[in-house]
């Protein structure tokens, strides 16, 4: 379940690494976006604001509809899923972008998540979208537990690697943020992994 930005087309036009801004880089297959790859020219900035504000009001209609799914469904997880994603991506857009105070949004991100995990806990990398999260809203100690949980199970995870490594680092685990950088790099494969490899080197190892 790695998030993914369900307006694509407007997405690849604002985010090259979602949230830059907003914790120094998410990585993974949840954040990656190149901005050199788009098919048609980048906006002008009055057209980029423009885009940027109807999407901002097309998400918060969707946490009307994704709230009132699960006050109709309680049961369905998938409808959590997608409040939490919903939360969790307007907060990154308002926090980088206007550099609005998203606390609320986070929270609710995380209460959305966790509920849906706890509805069903076979979806394992809702652990990695709590864990985000977490890391969002500084909460270190708890991030940690959810990377940990989840790479006990996957070791090999290049995603989760990477996302608790730059978290070791965004935490001032100096030492640890090296050694899980090391681990990364050694599961980096494709090009799109290796571009990750080395932004992790520059929040790890900041000039």
């Amino acid at each position: 379940m790695f998030k993914l930005f369900r307006n694509k087309k407007v997405m690849k036009l604002i985010v090259g690494f979602v949230a830059l801004s907003f914790l120094g880089g998410f990585v993974g297959s949840f954040a990656v976006r190149s901005l050199g790859q788009l098919d048609e020219p980048e906006p002008q900035e009055n057209d980029f604001a423009e885009q940027l504000s109807d999407m901002i009001d097309q998400m918060e209609d969707d946490l009307v509809y994704y709230t009132s799914a699960t006050e109709v469904d309680p049961d369905n997880v998938d409808n959590y899923i997608l409040l939490g994603d919903t939360y969790y991506d307007i907060a990154g857009l308002r926090s980088g972008y206007y550099g609005e105070d998203v606390t609320d949004y986070l929270q609710q991100a995380r209460d959305s998540y966790t509920t849906a995990y706890e509805l069903d806990a076979s979806r394992k990398n809702l652990m990695l979208s709590i864990a985000m999260v977490e890391t969002a809203l500084s909460d270190f100690t708890e991030a940690s537990s959810y990377y940990e949980s989840f790479l006990a199970e996957y070791p090999e995870s290049f995603e989760a690697n990477a996302l608790y490594t730059q978290m070791l680092a965004l935490s001032e685990e100096t030492d640890q943020a090296q050694e899980w950088l090391a681990k990364t790099k050694e599961l980096a494969i494709s090009d799109e992994e290796l571009d990750i490899v080395e932004q992790l080197d520059g929040i790890v190892n900041p000039s």
